[in-house]
């Protein structure tokens, strides 16, 4: 997150110093190397482009993913193909969450703007529609790593929604939509935890104490 405010103000070298830090904690922020492409307005040709071939992918994803591998592989760069072959789907109910930013900035293009002054908006909306990209790979196969990758720029989704109930709607009414997200979420939250238990149940047993002490086992 330090990297954006750098890509912002076009300082180039910096935002790829700081990304390349970022990928030697943790591959996948590699991924950002893309961003810069996006400080263009949402919903031109590099978006719909980018729809498209994720589109592809998801139609022919073994193909296609396995000749990605195969060609990694060829140059050198080991990618575990257990991580993309995991035989995990990434829950479409989790998928429609991530479509709702990126669905709303295409319906309510016209009152928001996003013109070549507007550069954050421009790129927190990118953020939300590559983040949604990722999570539509994960339900064909590799949850995890799909998952983490959308991780990296769930922030622009977080950041955008607000920005677009204050622009797109009247007071009165964007204290109503705030009101249903909220239920909405909280409808999300419990299916995740009461219902569709498999959400995430390597934590939902412990106590805080000893999930921070297995960090260090």
């Amino acid at each position: 997150m330090l990297a954006i405010p750098k890509l912002l103000d076009k300082k180039f070298y910096q935002y790829y110093l700081l990304t390349f830090i970022a990928f030697l904690f943790h591959t996948y922020a590699i991924a950002f190397v893309i961003l810069p492409l996006f400080t263009v307005r949402p919903w031109g040709w590099r978006t719909l482009l980018l729809l498209f071939v994720v589109f592809v992918i998801v139609a022919n994803f073994e193909s296609v993913i396995g000749s990605f591998l195969d060609y990694a592989n060829e140059q050198g760069k080991d990618i575990a193909e257990y991580e993309v072959f995991d035989n995990n789907q990434i829950n479409i109910f989790r998928v429609t969450v991530y479509a709702v930013v990126p669905l709303l900035s295409l319906v309510f293009a016209r009152y928001l703007g996003g013109k070549k002054g507007e550069p954050a908006y421009n790129l927190l909306i990118h953020m939300s529609i590559i983040s949604f990209a990722f999570m539509l790979l994960g339900t064909i196969n590799g949850a995890n790593m799909f998952g983490r990758m959308a991780n990296y720029f769930e922030v622009g989704m977080v950041c955008s929604l607000t920005w677009i109930l204050d622009r797109v709607f009247t007071k009165e009414s964007a204290r109503l939509i705030s009101v249903i997200a909220f239920a909405c979420f909280f409808g999300y939250f419990y299916y995740a935890y009461r219902i569709n238990l498999d959400f995430d149940t390597s934590y939902y047993s412990v106590t805080l104490f000893q999930f921070i002490k297995s960090l260090f086992v």
